[in-house]
């Protein structure tokens, strides 16, 4: 988990499998309506993800869940 300068809390989850062609999938959780900097975000996370996994192909996907009221 990591904080912005806003003290707002982000997490995203990496799931990492093995096999011939080792692959992982950044899942960035969000709430609320899509908004541009979720991409943006995303594509930070996913390049952070190929650093640390080199030789594995790295995807992102975003997940929008309902608010919870």
């Amino acid at each position: 988990m990591t904080a912005d300068l806003f003290n707002h809390l982000w997490q995203s989850t990496l799931f990492a499998a093995g096999g011939a062609a080792p692959r992982a999938i950044v899942l960035e959780f969000k709430t609320g309506a899509p908004l541009p900097w979720h991409q943006i975000q995303l594509a930070q996370y996913v390049a952070a993800a190929q650093a640390l996994l080199p030789g594995t192909a790295v995807e992102g996907a975003l997940i929008y869940a309902p608010d919870r009221q």
